[in-house]
């Protein structure tokens, strides 16, 4: 497991082992808490460089990468990310893996203008960061196919929420509203379906290494049932015990949704966004020590 030290590496490398893998965990800065009491074997190192992991493992999770909010230049973009998965799909050939995750991204599709995101959905105007997950796809396609029995899965990540998550949307405003400070949302009655709760993640992509894929699939994930912005945000002002205030700016162009039934056709127990949005504002309430 790449990326350990981040939100979702260090999530999904604890379900892991809690299920009973043996899990080893790469990460960059000190050994998190959580993996270690988890049973998780923490290795500290660099992504590029992954000479450290067993010399024989059966999957690879790939969820390490530069992020755009650490504001890297677009070279660097290439440099790590797409270097870093390139020298890891190379080392799990050696390791004698046979299944990979990759932890993809809806920036993939770059300016999206269409209602609903698909598969096929064209990229528009993409940006380095969406270029070098292009790039790691590519790599994920031409490594399945290079020995048989190989399967790849490329997870087009959209918000991905739990206690500690950031850097989307649904996590940056529900920290807003539990803080009590001021929110600002745009199109109140667009459709909102851009979230997945980590522990279903975790849960999907546990599922999805002992099943029977077989090849390289590529999908957006993301919860099903859309519901309006405005009932998204009341939900979580509910789990904060505050009355819905928003300045909502209604004067630009309706969002989109996304499409998760290839997910799903996956073995992705998707559940609603109402549900997903629930569970998220539970988890902060709880960690706020709010509720009793």
């Amino acid at each position: 497991m790449t990326g350990a030290g981040g939100f979702i590496g260090s999530v999904v490398a604890r379900a892991l082992a809690v299920a009973g893998h043996r899990v080893s965990a790469l990460h960059r800065g000190p050994v998190p808490t959580s993996l270690v009491a988890a049973g998780v074997t923490a290795i500290q190192g660099d992504l590029r460089d992954p000479t450290r992991f067993p010399e024989r493992y059966d999957a690879l999770i790939h969820a390490g990468a530069v992020i755009p909010a650490r504001n890297m230049a677009g070279n660097d973009f290439a440099a790590v990310n797409i270097a870093a998965t390139e020298a890891l799909l190379a080392q799990a050939s050696t390791a004698g893996a046979k299944r990979v995750i990759f932890c993809s991204s809806m920036s993939v599709y770059g300016r999206v203008t269409e209602p609903v995101v698909a598969v096929d959905t064209p990229p528009c105007e993409v940006d380095d960061y969406g270029c070098s997950k292009q790039a790691g796809e590519a790599a994920m396609a031409d490594w399945t196919c290079a020995e048989a029995g190989r399967a790849g899965l490329s997870l087009r990540l959209p918000g991905i929420v739990g206690v500690g998550s950031h850097h989307n949307f649904l996590s940056d405003v529900a920290t807003r509203i539990f803080d009590g400070a001021p929110v600002t949302a745009r199109n109140s009655t667009g459709l909102f379906n851009n979230i997945v709760h980590v522990d279903d993640l975790a849960a999907f992509m546990g599922d999805w290494l002992v099943s029977g894929a077989a090849g390289h699939v590529a999908v957006p994930i993301a919860s099903r049932t859309p519901i309006p912005i405005k009932e998204v945000l009341e939900i979580l002002f509910a789990a904060a015990d505050r009355p819905l205030d928003v300045a909502f700016d209604d004067s630009g162009a309706g969002g989109f949704t996304i499409d998760p039934a290839p997910a799903i056709a996956l073995g992705f127990s998707a559940p609603t966004v109402a549900a997903s949005v629930t569970r998220f504002g539970a988890d902060l309430a709880r960690a706020r020590g709010l509720g009793g």
